[in-house]
């Protein structure tokens, strides 16, 4: 399980892991990836406002916003590898962001519950 799966169901977690593999990452880095990205991604919209239209505007907002080499240090990767793969996600997580998907079900249980989702602690 990952992630996604408690938030949003496994057709879509499913979508989001496809993406990381799809941008390099080995199926294992992509589980490994996936919570501390969502994580990452989460807190860095936290006081944004996602109803407007930014094209390509947010997600470098987004990516400035998040702590690439703590991550990278955190998940005993590069930063050119963290870099790629919250590149590939945010477009997906933005839209989710947007629909009020991550947000209200992220409320439920908090990004805590989300990481036990993936970690098989549920």
């Amino acid at each position: 399980m990952d992630i996604l799966t408690s938030m949003l169901g496994s057709s879509q977690s499913k979508e989001l892991l496809a993406t990381l593999t799809g941008s390099g990452f080995s199926a294992e880095q992509a589980k490994t990836f996936l919570p501390a990205a969502g994580e990452s991604i989460v807190q860095a919209t936290a006081g944004l406002d996602l109803s407007g239209d930014y094209s390509g505007g947010l997600i470098d907002t987004l990516l400035r916003r998040v702590d690439i080499q703590g991550l990278a240090s955190q998940l005993g990767m590069d930063s050119a590898t963290v870099t790629n793969g919250l590149t590939a996600l945010l477009p997906q997580a933005v839209k989710l962001l947007q629909g009020g998907g991550l947000p209200s079900l992220a409320s439920g249980g908090g990004i805590g519950g989300l990481l036990d989702g993936l970690t098989g602690k549920k």
